[in-house]
């Protein structure tokens, strides 16, 4: 879906600055880098309304990378003071097999339905001061995709 992700308006919050959040949807390899400690916060609008089946996350193996994250769904402003009163959609505890290019996590389908942004809250990571992260890459499908011949919306249940 890195097409219908609004690229330029993608905000991050607790990053250097020699990092730049547009390295996360590219096609090389260009980590971020928390800046005052593990947790990082991405903002990721979608240029239209999206259905999501999954979300893979691209590391380095070593221990920078992420390991707890949590995921809000249709949320466009969050900051670090209120993120924890924040219900979160859904919650992933990554492995080291988890953050590499082909491993997908699923994401609960009724939760991910009609999606125009998706926050990204990296807690925590395997130890280090900083987490580093290499790309997120989100599959789905635009909800305009959902519709059927007739031209009437279908409602996955």
């Amino acid at each position: 879906l890195v097409d219908y992700i609004d690229i330029h308006r993608v905000k991050a919050l607790n990053i250097t600055a020699e990092s730049n959040p547009e390295f996360l949807f590219g096609k090389y390899i260009n980590v971020i880098e928390s800046r005052a400690d593990p947790q990082i916060i991405l903002v990721i609008p979608f240029k239209e309304p999206v259905k999501l089946f999954s979300v893979s996350f691209e590391a380095p193996n070593d221990e920078s990378a992420p390991t707890e994250v949590a995921l809000y769904a249709n949320v466009t402003d969050v900051s670090f003071s209120d993120v924890d009163s924040l219900v979160p959609t859904e919650c992933f505890s990554l492995s080291e097999e988890d953050v590499n290019p082909i491993t997908s996590n699923k994401l609960k389908p009724l939760k991910w339905n009609n999606i125009t942004s998706v926050v990204v809250f990296i807690k925590e990571n395997r130890g280090s001061f900083s987490t580093c992260l290499g790309k997120i890459r989100f599959f789905g499908k635009p909800t305009h995709a959902l519709t059927s011949v007739d031209g009437i919306t279908k409602q996955d249940h």
